[in-house]
């Protein structure tokens, strides 16, 4: 039988989810890229979501709308500030896999969010769908940096 090969949507482009803090968010964080994305803090700069609840591995965000997505926390190395997660449930994905990195620059952190999915319709540009989100989520995320509230 001919095989069929689906149109891959991947989000790759690091430039649509960075942003430059001028403070030193790796100072910031306490060491924790976490304190980003595994506390409760997510709702505070990532406004679609109102609710955030974790337990072990399973990260749980609510929108105001009912909707719900779960993810997994695939691995975190707290030295290097990063952590990686997939959606697991939520959202009509095939494949999903994300990394939030904080690293130090010259003008303060990168923030760099990275993702790479694969949409359940393959006509679905998944890059169009998420880089605006993902852009618009990380100017928050460096509104709370810049006053100091990440906590």
């Amino acid at each position: 039988p001919p095989r069929h090969e689906s149109r891959f949507h991947p989000v790759r482009s690091i430039a649509a989810a960075e942003q430059v803090s001028r403070r030193h968010a790796c100072a910031s964080l306490h060491g924790d890229p976490g304190q980003a994305g595994y506390r409760r803090s997510v709702p505070r700069w990532y406004p679609v979501y109102v609710s955030c609840d974790r337990e072990g591995d399973v990260r749980t965000l609510r929108r105001a709308d009912g909707g719900v997505l779960v993810e997994h926390l695939l691995e975190r190395d707290d030295a290097a500030y990063t952590y990686a997660y997939s959606v697991v449930a939520g959202v009509p994905l095939r494949s999903h896999r994300a990394s939030f990195t904080v690293a130090p620059s010259a003008a303060g952190s990168r923030i760099i969010w990275h993702t790479e999915a694969e949409h359940d319709d393959p006509e679905v540009d998944i890059e169009a769908r998420l880089a605006d989100r993902q852009r618009e989520a990380l100017l928050g995320l460096n509104a709370l940096l810049e006053t100091g509230s990440i906590a």
